[in-house]
């Protein structure tokens, strides 16, 4: 017999969904077990091995996922000017293949068929509930961005942000444009980008993703956009992708918050970058731990046989101080849509502030956050986002 399929997972799936294969046709022999091999697409390298034995009914099920979800991360492109296509394994396409072993007696060497059947799979990191089932629904976001964002969202003038989309056969963009309007809704400015990675380009690993920018920050230099920006009367924009696919529009947030807006980046559920501004006061304060030792109060160690009294010996001393930056923001008054989709920031394995230009790692310390889920009794809806950095003061000692 040969091994062949029963089942496998839907393409492009999500890596933190429940990848199963399912097969049947081992032989029937001792020692009998099968194999399954992942490697990257094109390679002929085994990144991993699997072998097991067959249930009572002789089918193999593998499932894949964290062997999938360790080979993957995600693009840092926050801040990206131009259209750019994955670069940091944010999606990857792997050749899944099984066979089998199996001995001619309990304590035989074992013959090795792999590779008999063989199965493409793309990924990215993507969540997919158990409660929704165990697929990935990527079909969903076909024609879209890769975002539960909500389609209309707020920015500052400096805030940065991107959208990321398919680049598939049968999901790519051909037209990307931005189109900047006034408080009158007159077009003040429009550009339409050139290079979208469109479906030609699909066969190369890095094109299946591609990212666009989106935040007034990433267009700021712009010859065609950039003056508009930085005049300031502009009211809003849009990004769209092809005709009315993946469209969002952006809000001018007062630019009164200044300083107390928080911009944050976080991966979302489909495994790719989201962005909120929370635009009201922001909070910060500073927790300390320290390590002590109590030291004589009389000079055992004096150079001159002099013991004399002196008050400014310490006692108590410090060796080593550690200092813990807390901070809370504030969001504005919240959206059924937007409290919803926000909860994906409280999740996310990978948060970012914006700060000074750039962006810095921290984490979500909130232990606690309600859900809202009664529109008529929680008219008005906020959150507070706590958070430390990732990276610690360093220590006084």
């Amino acid at each position: 017999m040969a091994v062949s399929f029963i089942q496998e997972p839907t393409n492009p799936n999500g890596t933190q969904a429940t990848v199963v294969y399912s097969l049947t046709g081992l032989t029937l022999a001792d020692q009998a077990k099968y194999i399954c091999d992942v490697k990257a697409d094109g390679s002929s390298e085994t990144l991993v091995r699997i072998k097991q034995p067959s249930n009572a009914s002789n089918f193999g099920v593998f499932e894949l996922s964290d062997v999938l979800h360790d080979y993957t991360d995600w693009d840092e492109v926050w801040t990206t000017t131009q259209i750019v296509s994955s670069s940091n394994n944010n999606t990857r396409t792997f050749s899944i293949e099984f066979g089998e072993e199996y001995g001619t007696s309990p304590s035989s060497s074992l013959i090795t068929s792999a590779s008999q059947v063989t199965s493409s799979l793309t990924v990215y990191p993507a969540v997919e509930e158990l409660v929704d089932g165990m697929n990935w629904q990527s079909g969903s976001y076909f024609n879209d961005f890769l975002s539960n964002s909500p389609n209309t969202q707020y920015v500052r003038l400096e805030d940065y942000g991107t959208l990321s989309h398919f680049n598939l056969s049968n999901s790519f963009v051909t037209n990307y444009r931005v189109t900047i309007y006034n408080e009158n809704d007159s077009v003040l400015a429009q550009k339409f980008f050139s290079d979208t990675f469109s479906g030609s380009h699909d066969d190369s690993e890095a094109s299946k993703l591609v990212h666009y920018p989106t935040g007034p920050q990433n267009f700021i230099n712009d010859a065609t956009l950039g003056s508009v920006f930085s005049a300031d009367n502009w009211s809003y924009y849009t990004v769209v992708a092809n005709v009315n696919e993946g469209d969002r529009r952006f809000n001018k947030l007062d630019s009164c918050i200044g300083d107390n807006g928080t911009r944050f980046a976080f991966i979302n559920k489909v495994g790719t970058w989201d962005y909120y501004t929370a635009n009201l006061t922001k909070t910060e304060n500073q927790t300390y731990v320290q390590d002590t030792y109590e030291q004589e109060f009389v000079n055992y160690s004096t150079t001159d046989g002099v013991v004399n009294f002196d008050k400014a010996r310490r006692g108590t001393t410090i060796y080593n101080k550690q200092t813990t930056k807390n901070f809370g923001a504030q969001t504005d008054w919240l959206t059924t849509e937007e409290s919803e989709w926000l909860l994906e920031l409280f999740q996310s394995p990978s948060v970012y502030v914006q700060y000074n230009g750039g962006f810095i790692p921290v984490i979500i310390t909130n232990t606690l956050v309600e859900k809202k889920t009664n529109p008529r009794g929680q008219k008005l809806f906020t959150y507070r986002i706590q958070y430390r950095y990732a990276n610690k003061s360093k220590s006084r000692r």
